[in-house]
């Protein structure tokens, strides 16, 4: 999304305590924080994110099985 606005007049504090004063800050920050509005939320919106979840807990597993496949190999001796 592009925005070709000037700043606010009012900033806004966000939840971590920063500051923004334009549309770019506050998106700039929800996407950093994984954050979206609510009319964002439609089915492919949703379906990538799963997929992004799903993937991201399958390297998990992946990582954590080799690490204990790599400490039973050297711990058995």
């Amino acid at each position: 999304m592009t925005y070709f606005s000037k700043e606010w007049t009012d900033s806004l504090v966000l939840p971590d305590g920063s500051v923004v004063s334009s549309v770019y800050e506050l998106e700039k920050y929800m996407k950093a924080n994984d954050c979206s509005l609510k009319e964002d939320y439609s089915d492919e919106y949703l379906q990538t994110r799963r997929r992004r979840n799903e993937k991201a807990q399958r390297e998990q597993l992946f990582s954590e099985f080799i690490h204990n496949y790599k400490r039973s190999i050297w711990y058995d001796k």
